[in-house]
This record gives structure tokens, C-alpha cells and sequence, in this order.
């Protein structure tokens, strides 16, 4: 077992501070991208707002022109935010409260479901919740919202079918790439000449131009602290020169060397990690931004980058003195 020494203490530390400093810096960039994906409505940064120029629209064709991971709005109502939706493939929806989200299954033409924000009022019939849109319900299979008000408290989604696919609204297509977006407008046999219009709601980060202000000031401060703790590790592992001595003379091989100090410094390493995601994780519940996948990854990136500097840390203090021979000191 490693002994309590001081430098160890001051060690787990900073090494926490570290730790807790990237998780929380994670966590914040993670609620920052969210934030700007409900003030974007959910709409991708590729997303193509446009109207088409056709006086019949055809759902099964629309839904034929769309590419995996494409989904497709289109704007019901200029007073509320009520939109169909129709996608392919693997899409980002908001959150669920209850119930989920649509399928591609939904989207036969006729299915008649709806997600809605949990402010939004419902019906009840025969014991299931529908909202009435134009005298035809929609049953209700997912409740969105997040812990503070937001503007898709009061956004209904309906899967689109035939009977909302109308010409003189607006649309918007939300696909991988600004290509496959305009892939899709092209395709005037089913669109029409579409027009692009400006987009409404371009985003609170995009407007102010903090959005990359805020990546490269994290970036640098991050980088700042993880240059601090490889000199610490390094530092750490450069005082065991008396130690690696005395056990090459008595005979351990560099094998055993390595892992001894390797298991002594990776516990300090893994406490230091477990001390600062529990700090920042009972914090962030506190506060209402827990968020378990930015946590898991920021872990995960610790662990590596820890575990690294302390192999090479160990292997260079191994090699300084790699000419010490069993049973003597030259």
C-alpha cells in the first residue's frame, strides 16, 4: 500500500480539481449546445427553410424523397408552433418526459399521433389523451419538456400524413448535410420550383457570436489545467529515483517496478476521478443540469489521459536509472 505522505494529498487535490473542473466545464458545454437547440426549435444548423411551388402535394412522394437521417417539418399554424414531422433513419427529437417518440411506422399516410410539450391541453377519450388539431385527434404518445420553461413547452408535433400535407405553408427539411437538404428541394417532381427563405429563428449563439467564444475559451483553459496535472504526475514520478534504486538492487525486474508504482499512482489517480464526479454530480442535481452521458464521457477522457502520463511518467523513471544491476550501484 502507498503511504500517506503530504505531496500525495496535495496530489488527489489537484487532481480533483482537475477532474471537477472538466466534468463541470462538459456538463456546461452540453446544456450550452442544448440551449441553443430549443431556442433553434430542434432544427439543425444545416436546416433549409423553404416553400414549395407545387399545388398538389403527394405525401408518399415526399416521404420517398427523404435520405436517412432526414426529417421534415412543415409550419400548420402561424399563431402556435405546430408542426407535422415525418424522418428516415436515426433522428435528435427533445426530451421525453413520458411516453416516446414518433417511429418511421407512424408515417404511413394515415396514422394520426401526436408529441406534445407539457404545456399543451389535452382530451381524454375511453382513458387516452389526444389533441384536437382542426376537428381531427391526434393521440397523444410522448410528453416533452425539460426542468425550466421553454418555448417547446407549447410545441405540438403531429405526424405528418395526408391530410396536413398542404402547399401554401412553409417547410423545413433537417438532413446530415446542406447537400442532402437541398438534394431534396432539387427534386422538382415532387417540391416544385421550391424557394429558400431566410431562417426565423437562427439561434441565440449564432445572433451574439459566442458560440465559438465559448469553445476555444474552455478549450484553453482545459488545456491550461491538463498541462498543470501532466507536470504534477511527471514531478510525482521523478521523485521515486531512491525508490526504483533500492528495488533493482534487490533484484525486482522493471516489470514488477512498473506495475507496483503503477498501481499505487492509478488508485490516486481513479480517487481523485471518483472524489470530483460525485462533487460535480450532486452539484449539478442541485442545480438541475445533471447529465449523464457528458459525465460518463468526461470520465472516461480522465481515466486515458491519467492513466497515460502515469505509464510514461513511471517508464522514464525507470529508464533513467537503467543501469543499476542487481546487487550493486555503479
Amino acid at each position: 500500500m502507498m503511504k500517506i505522505r503530504i505531496i500525495n494529498v496535495i496530489s488527489v487535490i489537484f487532481l480533483c480539481i482537475v477532474s471537477i473542473a472538466f466534468i463541470t466545464t462538459q456538463l456546461y458545454n452540453d446544456n450550452i449546445r442544448l440551449i441553443s437547440k430549443i431556442n433553434n426549435s430542434f432544427f439543425n444548423d444545416e436546416s433549409v427553410y423553404f416553400r414549395v411551388a407545387k399545388d398538389h402535394l403527394s405525401f408518399y412522394d415526399m416521404k420517398g424523397t427523404l435520405s436517412d437521417g432526414t426529417l421534415l417539418y412543415n409550419f400548420l399554424s402561424d399563431e402556435q408552433d405546430i408542426r407535422g414531422v415525418m424522418f428516415q433513419g436515426k433522428i435528435e427529437y427533445p426530451r421525453l418526459i413520458s411516453g416516446s417518440f414518433f417511429s418511421e411506422s407512424d408515417f404511413d399516410g394515415k396514422s394520426k399521433k401526436a408529441v406534445i410539450g407539457k404545456g399543451i391541453e389535452t382530451i381524454e377519450i375511453n382513458g387516452d389523451r389526444y389533441y384536437d388539431y382542426n376537428g381531427e385527434k391526434y393521440k397523444v404518445i410522448g410528453i416533452i419538456g425539460y426542468n425550466w420553461k421553454t418555448r417547446l413547452d407549447k410545441t405540438v408535433f403531429l405526424s405528418m400524413n395526408e391530410n396536413i400535407v398542404f402547399s401554401n405553408i412553409q417547410y423545413v427539411v433537417s438532413a446530415k448535410t446542406t447537400d442532402d437538404n437541398f438534394k431534396l428541394l432539387s427534386n422538382e417532381d415532387v417540391y416544385g420550383k421550391s424557394t429558400v427563405v431566410p431562417r426565423t429563428n437562427p439561434g441565440i449563439l449564432s445572433i451574439t457570436n459566442t458560440g465559438k467564444s465559448i469553445d476555444i475559451t474552455t478549450t484553453l483553459f482545459m488545456l491550461i489545467m491538463f498541462f498543470n496535472a501532466f507536470i504534477l504526475i511527471y514531478f510525482l514520478t521523478d521523485n521515486l529515483h531512491d525508490e526504483i534504486v533500492i528495488m533493482k538492487i534487490n533484484g525486482i525486474s522493471n516489470t514488477n517496478i512498473f506495475k507496483h508504482f503503477l498501481a499505487n499512482y492509478s488508485f490516486l489517480c481513479l480517487i481523485s476521478i471518483l472524489i470530483g464526479t460525485v462533487t460535480v454530480s450532486l452539484i449539478a442535481c442541485i442545480k438541475h443540469f445533471f447529465s449523464f452521458l457528458p459525465i460518463i464521457k468526461s470520465d472516461i477522457f480522465l481515466l486515458i489521459f491519467f492513466g497515460f502520463v502515469v505509464c510514461y511518467s513511471i517508464i522514464n523513471a525507470i529508464q533513467q536509472i537503467n543501469s543499476i544491476k542487481p546487487g550493486g550501484v555503479d
